[in-house]
């Protein structure tokens, strides 16, 4: 759930928390005042009730049919009750309702003399004590306001239905609302997503209504000077040190080749450092092509083989490690002849390639080293295989990382950095796997065609 969203909810939840509070109150005021209204009815009715018992001198049926023509309320749920001093039920009216009226509810009203009103089952009840000509009587009304309870269920439906409907509109109108107002961060967020390593000097446009936006972008553009300064400054260093080294070994290197020895143990002394030498100068070479693959300069692109390009690789790898027999099995959908086309840098693949030879060479214990070449519409995929004893360490494409479990391997740790950092500069893959029962290296390359 994005942040947006999240606002949007927590404003339709604050405002439904409000206006239901709002309306909860309104409904049960309108409650209150229906009750009340209906317990003035009941007390009228009630006095009528009284004033016609106590002056009219009509026979039983009589009074009943006048109270009835005289009622304020029509409904089916309604009982009067009319009781002597002695608690005797003189007068009884209505209909049969499941009410039970105790000998302590007629004492309570007789004793405080006032009326009472209370709610009870789902009744509304009016209680009086009232005296006349020295005689004391008790009258109570029970009814149930049925239409007061179908305008209260209907006032329900027309507060939930509206709050509803209302509720969903405050979400699509707060969630527009918000999205415009984040609408320059999202501007933002897609320019920052953009800088990488290459283009720090690309500053983000500062063109927003918001002053706390404007700041934001102008602290990030002077970030990324600072950066672009910092990395500048880095790669001039590396770039400086790497051709300033470069010439004395290459200088190094050519003495060193000149060097008469005059006994054996000179002449192995000779060729270590001459090893050592050569060392440096490929390490030299690999900084250098790092600090190529992450410069601002663009590196071309040509379409070739891939098939032909592992040839070469093959060829000239057979100088170094004459002792090896390199096979190569190549496989393609349909032999479409197409499959094989790649677009890339031709030169950087061929450098990637050779040294995952030379790295199965150093592991291979039995001198085979199998390319595995599967060429289809979308993709390209290259395994490079060879036998060895254990599993290399996790962290192999790390640089200056070597596998330490032989110490007779020379290395500078590079290499396989290499081969990743070109295998991704062509957004491809590089992944390193062994099988234990075959104690086979599998370093698989899967390349995209675009």
């Amino acid at each position: 759930m994005n942040f947006k969203l999240q606002l949007s909810l927590l404003f339709v939840l604050i405002y439904a928390i409000l206006i239901s509070i709002s309306l909860s109150l309104t409904y049960k005021a309108f409650k209150t005042f229906s009750e009340e209204a209906f317990f003035d009815i009941l007390e009228q009715k009630a006095h009528i009730t009284l004033d016609l018992l106590t002056e009219l001198k009509e026979d039983d049926t009589t009074i009943k049919h006048i109270i009835d023509k005289s009622s304020l309320i029509k409904t089916n749920h309604e009982k009067i009750y009319v009781f002597d001093g002695n608690n005797k039920l003189i007068y009884e009216n209505g209909n049969d309702i499941n009410f039970n009226i105790t000998p302590l509810l007629i004492k309570k009203i007789r004793k405080d003399n006032k009326t009472e009103f209370f709610i009870q089952n789902g009744f509304q009840v009016c209680g009086i004590g009232y005296n006349y000509n020295n005689k004391d009587y008790v009258i109570i009304v029970i009814a149930k306001d049925s239409f007061g309870e179908v305008k209260l269920k209907n006032l329900k439906e027309y507060i939930f239905i509206p709050l509803i409907l209302t509720l969903f509109l405050v979400f699509i109108a707060a969630y527009y609302y918000i999205k415009q107002i984040f609408k320059p961060i999202d501007k933002l967020n897609t320019a920052i997503q953009k800088v990488t390593d290459t283009n720090l000097y690309q500053h983000l446009e500062i063109k927003s209504v918001s002053r706390d936006l404007n700041q934001i972008a102008i602290n990030f553009n002077r970030m990324l000077d600072r950066l672009n300064e910092s990395f500048e400054s880095q790669k001039n260093f590396n770039q400086s040190a790497s051709h300033q080294l470069k010439t004395p070994l290459a200088i190094m290197s050519s003495l060193i080749k000149k060097l008469n020895p005059y006994s054996k143990q000179e002449a192995e002394n000779i060729k270590l450092l001459y090893d050592e030498n050569e060392k440096m100068a490929k390490l030299v070479d690999y900084l250098l092509l790092i600090d190529r693959l992450q410069g601002k300069a663009p590196i071309p692109f040509t379409y070739f083989r891939i098939d032909e390009l592992l040839f070469e690789v093959s060829e000239e790898t057979e100088e170094l490690h004459d002792n090896f027999a390199l096979l190569i099995d190549i496989q393609s959908d349909e032999n479409d002849e197409k499959n094989f086309i790649y677009y890339g840098n031709k030169i950087l693949l061929k450098s990637a390639f050779i040294n995952l030879v030379n790295n199965a060479a150093l592991y291979s214990v039995d001198q085979k080293i199998t390319i595995s070449l599967k060429a289809h519409k979308d993709n390209i995929y290259i395994e490079f295989i060879n036998t060895g004893i254990y599993k290399l360490d996790d962290n192999i494409f790390t640089p200056f990382i070597r596998d330490n479990k032989d110490p007779s391997i020379s290395g500078n740790g590079l290499g396989l950095h290499i081969v990743k950092t070109i295998i991704n500069f062509h957004k491809g893959i590089v992944s390193y796997s062994f099988i234990e029962n075959t104690k086979k290296h599998i370093f698989c390359i899967k390349l995209t065609k675009t």
